[in-house]
């Protein structure tokens, strides 16, 4: 028997963001890393093949052949083959013919059960509740095995906005995340240098004599000459619906490399860490980004990750 309960909410329909952004977390708890006790991360067949040998997962005998045999033959069952699951039906269109008001909506696809023998060795991870016994989650809440992240402490720099009352001569801070060139210098390839940037021909043109000067002096293939744009850099946030286009850029005046984007910059707190990893392959964006708050229970061990300091800074950085 199986027992279920569902609620809608929209936050277009006025119900409040703060419980749906709770739903989220909570799901996203669920892949913790390290995950929590009785839970079991089922990315490779031989994580399902190991839960059937524990028992966890139980076999469904084959069909019994026509005629009322007995079965007496010595094959070992294995999990039958299901039937395919029905279309998930479209949201009606709007006069355009498009999907009415929703920007994140996804085209469904047709779901089919297949035999775990015809199964590709890739597949989505799931997870298995194989016990209740909870602990308290470890590690970053999203980010997969195996993917190098980096990390960093967020200071007033990156998350602060400055002076914002009009009658002072101080303005608002620019929405900007600042990046370290340390960072860069451990690992160009992480933020796509140099191959995904390209001449900020105005500033270019604007210290053409400066420019100059600095060619006379040696060369370091890492730090061009000129400013450097990644513009159109698509992040998705963690808990936030809808893609960041940020833009990377990097002045040969400053030391460091800025993400500018508002929504990244207000989504942190000063001592909170912010995490990024490349995206999968094929998402249609190109990072992924968590804000870990030092109040979550996965800060320690993340903050433990975070071995680089920051020359003249209170900033720490990492790989990991």
């Amino acid at each position: 028997m199986n027992i279920e309960a569902a609620i809608s909410l929209d936050t277009r329909d006025g119900d409040d963001d703060a419980e749906v952004a709770k739903i989220a977390a909570a799901i996203d708890d669920w892949f913790a890393v390290p995950l929590r006790a009785g839970i079991t991360l089922v990315d490779c067949l031989e994580v399902i093949e190991q839960l059937v040998e524990n028992g966890i997962l139980s076999e469904i005998p084959p069909p019994r052949p026509s005629g009322g045999g007995s079965g007496t033959g010595t094959t070992k069952p294995t999990l039958a083959a299901l039937s395919p699951l029905p279309t998930i039906p479209m949201p009606e269109a709007g006069p355009a013919g498009d999907v009415e008001d929703d920007d994140d909506f996804v085209q469904p696809a047709l779901l089919v059960a297949v035999p775990i023998a015809n199964v590709s060795p890739v597949i989505p991870p799931v997870v298995v509740q194989t016990a209740s016994t909870p602990t308290v989650a470890a590690g970053l809440l999203a980010a997969p095995a195996g993917v190098l992240r980096f990390g960093m402490t967020l200071q007033n720099t990156d998350v602060g906005v400055g002076q914002t009352d009009p009658t002072q001569v101080t303005q608002r801070r620019s929405p900007e995340v600042f990046v370290p060139m340390r960072a860069l210098d451990l690992n160009p390839a992480f933020w796509g240098w140099p191959a995904n940037y390209a001449v900020d021909q105005a500033w270019a043109s604007s210290n053409a004599t400066w420019i100059a000067n600095e060619l006379l002096k040696p060369a370091n293939p890492l730090r061009p000459r000129m400013k450097v744009d990644w513009q159109g850099c698509n992040i998705r946030l963690i808990r936030r619906p809808g893609l960041i286009t940020a833009t990377i850029w990097h002045n040969p005046k400053k030391n460091d490399i800025r993400i500018r984007a508002e929504d990244l910059r207000s989504a942190g707190n000063v001592g909170d860490i912010l995490v990024m990893w490349p995206a999968p392959a094929g998402s249609g964006y190109d990072y992924v980004a968590e804000v870990v708050p030092a109040t979550s229970p996965t800060y320690t061990t993340t903050l433990a990750n975070l071995t680089v300091h920051v020359t003249n800074s209170q900033k720490v950085i990492g790989y990991f």
